[in-house]
C-alpha cells in the first residue's frame, strides 16, 4: 500500500490555519463560516436549549470590558437554559444531551447576571430577557426546535470609587487595640488594593480586606479574620445631606443627585471592624496581640493510623529540644537529628505572633523532601500560642529506572539507520545522616546500533555515573547568613558527574564535571549562585582517523570537535507572579549569567591555555493567559548571548560547543529538526557533506501558541494548540569561511526564521503529556526563491542543493509542554 502524504499535509495546514484565525476571534463567537454546531440526541417537537447569546449594548463600555463581561456572565446563566456545548478538535461545537427549554430559567439568570453586575460596579444596569426558535424539520413530521436563550443588557455608567479610608477608631476616646489596627492599616497604605477613582468591585473590595487581615495577622493578631472586617460602601449623593424643609426643593434636589448619580455613578468606601458597622460590643479575644510559645515537631507520624488531635493527649514521647523547639520521637532510635528542626523554624518564642513566619516554616518543611505530608494543630494559653506541627515520612529510599528508544540518522557516517537503546536507573536517598540531606546517585548507559549491515554493529558507546547531594541549608562560605531574616528556603546542591563516549573510529570524549550551588527562595523569587565556588568542567577528547579524515572534507567541523576546560561561576533569577489585573494572566521571567576563565600570574601558562574564557547570559519571558474555556494562550520570547573573550586557534573564536546555543527540535522552532536551523541565512551546513548540525553565539527567538481542549476519554485529556516560531542562531565573530553566520543588523529581515503548526494530539495522562506537532517552514533563511518565504512557490521538498533534498515541514514528538 502506498501512502500519499501530500494531501494529509495539506489538510493539517489548513486545519492550523484555521485554528488559529479561530483563536483570534472573541469567546462564545463561534459561529462562522468553517463551523457547525450540532446536536447530540436531540430532543424532537419540543423546544430545547441550543445556543446562549449575551448582548451587550455598544458604546457604553469598552469593547475589551464588553467581551470580560460577556465571558464572566455567561457562567450565570440558569442550569434550566444552560446550553452544553463542548469544543471538537477546536474548530467544531457539539450540544450534548440536550434539555427542554423553561422560561422560568431565563428570569432566574436575569437575577444571578444583575447581581454579578452589581458587585462590578454596575447599579442601574437594564437586563432584558428573550429567546429566539430555530426549526430543523426532519421528514413531514418530526421537527427540532432550537431555542437560543438571549440576555440583552445595557450596564449603565460603572461606578468609580470617589474616596478610600480607614475608620477602626470609632469609640471616644479610641480603646489601644483600634488605634493599632488604624495605625498598622495606615503604615500600609501605599499597597493598598483600592485606588481613588478606580472602577469599583466586590473582588477589589474582598482582595483589600484579605490584605488587611495578613497584615494584623503579622502583628500577632492570631483569632482576626475577614468576618471580623467590613467595608462601608456609600453611593448617596453629598449635595443633599442637609435637607430643605421646603418639600418642593427637596425633591428638586431627590431628582437631581438621582440623575447625577446614574450619569456618573461614585462611591466612598471605608473599612472598619464589623462590630463597628453592627454596632456590636468589643471582643478582647480577638482583638488580641498573641505571643509565640513553643513549637513542637512530631516527625514520625504515620499519614494512615495516627490522628494529631489523639498524639496531643499522649505523654509517652521523648522529647529534645531547647529554646522554644522541641522535637518529640516514639523511641529511643531517633530518625531525624534536631538540628534541620532548629534551622527551619522561622517562628521564635516570645515574639509577636506572625503568620508569614508561621506559613514559611510549613512550605520549608514541605519542600525539604524527606516529609510528603504536613498538618499543624494550636494550642492558646491565655496571651500564648503552642504550635504543633505533624510531619508525614515519604519512604526513605526510592529507585527509579528509565528505558528508551530512538531511531535517527548518523550526524556524519554514510550509515542512515542507527538504532538507540538507553537507560538509566537513579537511586534517591531522602535523609542521609538522620540530617534531612537527600542523595540521588544515578547510572547511565546506552549504544547505537547499525542496521544496516555494511558497517559494525556497534556505532556508538555511551556510559555515565552523577552523584548529587542536597543539603536543606547553607554551607560555607554562606553559614552565617541570617536566613530566618533573608530568605524563605535555602539548600546547596554538590554535583559530580563523569561520563564516557566512544564514536566508533572517530572519537572518544571523557568528560568529568563537579559543582557547588546554592538556591535561595524569596516569595516567588529563586535565586541560583555558583559563587565564589567554581564549578569544573574537564573534557579530554581522542580524535581517531575517520574525524580527521572528515575534518578534511570539512573543514567547517574542527570547531565543533575543540578541546579544552571551563572553571567559572554562574548565577540565575527566577521570579513567577500573576497579573494584579487579571488573575488569569501568568507571567513568567528567567535570567541567568555565567563567567569562565582564570587570570592572573599565579595560574599555569598551560592551565591558562587549555581553559575557555567566556561570558554568558540567557533571558526569558513567558506570559500566559488562560480563557474562560480552558484555552490558554501563550507568548514567550528568549535571548540567549555568549563572548568568547580570547581568539586561540586551539580553543576557537566562539563560545565551546558545549556551551552554545542551538535552535529546532520539539522545544524550539518546531519546523526544523534539533540542531538543524542556523547560523543566519548561511547555507554552509545546508550544502556541506556530512556532519549538518548548528552551534551559535547568539539565539533569538519569539513563539505564540494557541491551547485548546479536544475531548476526555476515560480521563485521559485529548488537547491540541497552534503556534507561530519566530528565531534564529548566528555568530558575534567573522568567520572567514562562513560570514553569513554573523549577526548584522542589515540582514535582521533576512536571516529571521519562520515556523507555522499544529499540536496532531496531545495526550495527559495524570499531568504526563505525550505531544506530537506538526510545523512548516514557511520562512527559511537558507531557501533561495522568494527570499526565504514558502509561498507562493509552494513545495513540501526542497531541492535547490544538488545531492540534498530537504522537507520543507517537520514532526516533532515531545514529553510536557514546550515552555
Amino acid at each position: 500500500m502506498i501512502f500519499n502524504r501530500k494531501p494529509f499535509l495539506s489538510l493539517l495546514f489548513l486545519l492550523a490555519a484555521v485554528t488559529l484565525f479561530q483563536s483570534c476571534v472573541p469567546e462564545n463567537k463561534f459561529l462562522f463560516v468553517f463551523n457547525r454546531t450540532t446536536v447530540k440526541h436531540p430532543i424532537r417537537d419540543t423546544p430545547f436549549v441550543f445556543n446562549n447569546e449575551i448582548k451587550i449594548k455598544p458604546g457604553v463600555v469598552t469593547k475589551d470590558e464588553a467581551n470580560r463581561l460577556e465571558s464572566e456572565m455567561d457562567s450565570y446563566w440558569d442550569d434550566a437554559v444552560k446550553a452544553r456545548i463542548v469544543q471538537q478538535f477546536g474548530l467544531f461545537y457539539r450540544v450534548k444531551s440536550p434539555q427542554v427549554f423553561d422560561t422560568v430559567g431565563l428570569k432566574r439568570s436575569a437575577i444571578f447576571m444583575n447581581a454579578y453586575l452589581q458587585s462590578q460596579g454596575y447599579f442601574n444596569a437594564a437586563l432584558t430577557d428573550t429567546f429566539v426558535i430555530d426549526t430543523i424539520r426532519w421528514g413531514k413530521k418530526s421537527q427540532e426546535l432550537r431555542t437560543t436563550s438571549i440576555m440583552n443588557i445595557e450596564p449603565g455608567k460603572r461606578t468609580i470609587i470617589d474616596s478610600f479610608g480607614y475608620n477602626f477608631t470609632s469609640t471616644e476616646p479610641p480603646i489601644p487595640v483600634d488605634t493599632i489596627l488604624q495605625q498598622l492599616a495606615l503604615s500600609k497604605s501605599s499597597q493598598s488594593l483600592i485606588k481613588k477613582a478606580a472602577p469599583y468591585s466586590r473582588q477589589l473590595i474582598a482582595g483589600e480586606l484579605d490584605r488587611l487581615v495578613a497584615i494584623y495577622r503579622e502583628h500577632g493578631f492570631y483569632r482576626l479574620n475577614r468576618d471580623h472586617l467590613a467595608a462601608l460602601v456609600d453611593t448617596s449623593d453629598q449635595l443633599i445631606d442637609s435637607l430643605s424643609l421646603d418639600p418642593l426643593e427637596l425633591a428638586t434636589k431627590i431628582e437631581a443627585a438621582a440623575a447625577r448619580r446614574k450619569l456618573f455613578p461614585t462611591a466612598d468606601v471605608t473599612i472598619m471592624q464589623a462590630r463597628q458597622a453592627k454596632e456590636l460590643p468589643v471582643d478582647t479575644a480577638i482583638l488580641k496581640q498573641y505571643y509565640v510559645g513553643n513549637v513542637y515537631y512530631y516527625p514520625e507520624t504515620d499519614a494512615t493510623t495516627d490522628i494529631p488531635d489523639s498524639l496531643l493527649a499522649k505523654n509517652n514521647f521523648r522529647v529534645i529540644g531547647s529554646a522554644g523547639v522541641f522535637m518529640k520521637h516514639p523511641n529511643e532510635k531517633r530518625r531525624y537529628r534536631f538540628r534541620p528542626f532548629r534551622q527551619h523554624t522561622f517562628v521564635t518564642k516570645g515574639e509577636i505572633y506572625n503568620e508569614r513566619n508561621f506559613y514559611r516554616t510549613i512550605n520549608a518543611f514541605s519542600q525539604m523532601g524527606p516529609w510528603q505530608q504536613v498538618d499543624v494543630r494550636d494550642s492558646v494559653r491565655v496571651d500564648t500560642v503552642d504550635l504543633h506541627v505533624f510531619l508525614a515520612p515519604n519512604p526513605k529510599a526510592t529507585y527509579k529506572f528509565d528505558f528508551e528508544l530512538t531511531r535517527s540518522t548518523a550526524d556524519f557516517s554514510s550509515s542512515t539507520n542507527l538504532f538507540g537503546i538507553g537507560g538509566n536507573v537513579s537511586y534517591l536517598h531522602r535523609n542521609v545522616f538522620r540530617r534531612a540531606i537527600q542523595s540521588v546517585t544515578t547510572a547511565r548507559a546506552g549504544v547505537e546500533l547499525n542496521l544496516e549491515g555494511s558497517q559494525d554493529l556497534f556505532q556508538t558507546i555511551q556510559a555515565g555515573v552523577g552523584q548529587t547531594f542536597s543539603f536543606p541549608n547553607l554551607l560555607w562560605p554562606y553559614t552565617r547568613w541570617n536566613l530566618k531574616k533573608d530568605f524563605d528556603a535555602t539548600r546547596t546542591l554538590l554535583n559530580i558527574n563523569a561520563n564516557y563516549t566512544d564514536r566508533r573510529n572517530f572519537f572518544r570524549v571523557r568528560s568529568l564535571m563537579l559543582n557547588m550551588g546554592y538556591e535561595y527562595k524569596k516569595k516567588n523569587k529563586v535565586y541560583s549562585l555558583r559563587f565564589p565556588v567554581p564549578f569544573i568542567e574537564l573534557y579530554s577528547l581522542d580524535t581517531l582517523q575517520l574525524l580527521r579524515d572528515e575534518f578534511k572534507k570539512n573543514p567547517f567541523l574542527r570547531t565543533a570537535f575543540n578541546t579544552g576546560s571551563v572553571v567559572g561561576w554562574a548565577a540565575a533569577y527566577n521570579v513567577t507572579w500573576p497579573s494584579r489585573h487579571n488573575p488569569k494572566v501568568a507571567k513568567h521571567f528567567r535570567m541567568g549569567g555565567e563567567y569562565a576563565g582564570l587570570f592572573g600570574p599565579w595560574i599555569n601558562k598551560s592551565w591558562e591555555d587549555n581553559l575557555y574564557h567566556y561570558l554568558k547570559g540567557e533571558f526569558e519571558y513567558i506570559h500566559k493567559y488562560q480563557f474562560y474555556d480552558n484555552t490558554v494562550l501563550v507568548l514567550r520570547a528568549f535571548t540567549g548571548i555568549g563572548y568568547n573573550l580570547v581568539q586561540d586557534e586551539q580553543l576557537g573564536r566562539s563560545l565551546p560547543f558545549f556551551k552554545q546555543f542551538v535552535a529546532g527540535g520539539p522545544n524550539s522552532m518546531r519546523g526544523w529538526g534539533l540542531r538543524q536551523l542556523g547560523l543566519g541565512s548561511s547555507q554552509l551546513s545546508d550544502t556541506s557533506p556530512g556532519f549538518s548540525d548548528r552551534f551559535g553565539d547568539l539565539q533569538l527567538e519569539g513563539n505564540i501558541e494557541y491551547r485548546f481542549p479536544i475531548a476526555t476519554i476515560g480521563g485521559t485529556k485529548f488537547n491540541s494548540a497552534v503556534f507561530l516560531d519566530v528565531g534564529n542562531l548566528w555568530n558575534l565573530k567573522d568567520d572567514p569561511a562562513n560570514p553569513q553566520a554573523r549577526f548584522r543588523f542589515r540582514n535582521f529581515y533576512r536571516d529571521m526564521a519562520v515556523a507555522l503548526g499544529m499540536g496532531l494530539v496531545r495526550l495527559n495522562i495524570a499531568n504526563f503529556i505525550l505531544r506530537v506537532d506538526f510545523a512548516l517552514k514557511l520562512k527559511d533563511p537558507a531557501r533561495i526563491e522568494n527570499n526565504g518565504w514558502l509561498f507562493p512557490n509552494f513545495k513540501w521538498k526542497n531541492g535547490e542543493y544538488p545531492g540534498k533534498i530537504r522537507n520543507n515541514y517537520a514532526f516533532q514528538l515531545g514529553i510536557g509542554l514546550p515552555f
